[in-house]
């Protein structure tokens, strides 16, 4: 086969009822006081809760969440990148190899392909070459795909990576005549002794989206086979059509983002509703129906009520 080359309770405090003096004469009662649960902390008004339970946080966190997120997203969009792997590079280089010059016909270890990946700014690009068996080690180093190859080389020295969406077709064609003088070096590029089976045409095939020239590569790959004997086949193809995009990880984190700032945001709301039925429920409770605070006359009364509930006033 051919080889490769390449993230309670109310709060704590004290009751102010302050006392009530002995016979007749009724004492001293203070009012209400502060009053507070177990853990200041988590207390309703002035802890961490009393913090949520407030309109303008939850509205902050809602803007927060929406900035945040918003900025995420977009820089999740706008920062794709391609997944490149070269597992898949070298499937889809040998299902174009085979579909090109098939599996079974004669000189099917005799071939060259080189498939080019352009990627969608067309200012980048990747590569991968498939070599036949047949081809000598000299004519395989040629072509390997990696730093120091003539391969490497040529594509770098005729094809800009800052640009190439008008020029592909010319750059080609210029890269394939330097690859021709490279095997020139070759008295024999192959190992078997037998004449080489052209059985194709070398040619470009262009599978992306991008508008190429192709009579002058076609003319340069010709004449490449003319002078080594070997069919060279190039195919240019999006590479995130072959290998797709990266999951973005801005936008995972957005995810969390925002499933972590909506249950506060809930949390927020909820406390808000229950500050609102315990404010209204202090207004006209039981011991005040007819709306409004409890007076200070009305206090005493109910105390005097919780110190003699017999009536034994004395």
């Amino acid at each position: 086969m051919p080889t490769a080359g390449g993230g309670g309770g109310h709060g704590g405090g004290f009751s102010g009822g302050g006392f009530s003096g002995g016979g007749h004469g009724g004492g001293f009662h203070g009012g209400r006081g502060f009053r507070g649960g177990s853990f200041f902390f988590f207390g309703p008004r002035f802890g961490l809760f009393g913090l949520l339970s407030g309109p303008i946080f939850a509205l902050a966190m809602v803007l927060i969440m929406m900035v945040v997120l918003g900025g995420m997203l977009v820089s999740s969009i706008g920062n794709k990148k391609i997944a490149y792997s070269s597992d898949v590079a070298f499937d889809y280089a040998m299902e174009r190899y085979n579909e090109e010059f098939k599996k079974d016909s004669v000189g099917y270890e005799d071939k060259i392909l080189l498939v080019f990946f352009t990627n969608d700014g067309y200012t980048e690009y990747d590569y991968y070459s498939m070599n036949g068996d047949h081809l000598t080690n000299a004519a395989y180093s040629l072509m390997r795909d990696d730093r120091s190859s003539a391969l490497t080389y040529a594509l770098e020295r005729n094809i800009s990576r800052t640009g190439y969406k008008d020029t592909l077709g010319r750059n080609l064609s210029c890269f394939v005549d330097d690859m021709a003088v490279e095997f020139s070096g070759i008295s024999n590029p192959f190992t078997c002794e037998e004449d080489p089976h052209v059985n194709g045409s070398s040619q470009l095939v262009n599978r992306s989206g991008l508008e190429i020239s192709a009579e002058l590569v076609n003319v340069s790959l010709k004449t490449f086979t003319e002078q080594t004997g070997i069919q060279f086949v190039i195919v240019v193809d999006d590479a995130a059509a072959v290998f797709g995009y990266e999951r973005p990880t801005g936008l995972i984190f957005a995810l969390i983002f925002l499933l972590v700032f909506a249950t506060v945001v809930i949390v927020s709301m909820v406390g808000i509703v229950k500050n609102w039925k315990k404010s209204k429920q202090n207004k006209n409770g039981p011991g005040n129906p007819s709306g409004g605070y409890t007076t200070g006359a009305q206090m005493d009364a109910d105390q005097k009520n919780n110190d003699f509930p017999n009536g034994d006033n004395w």
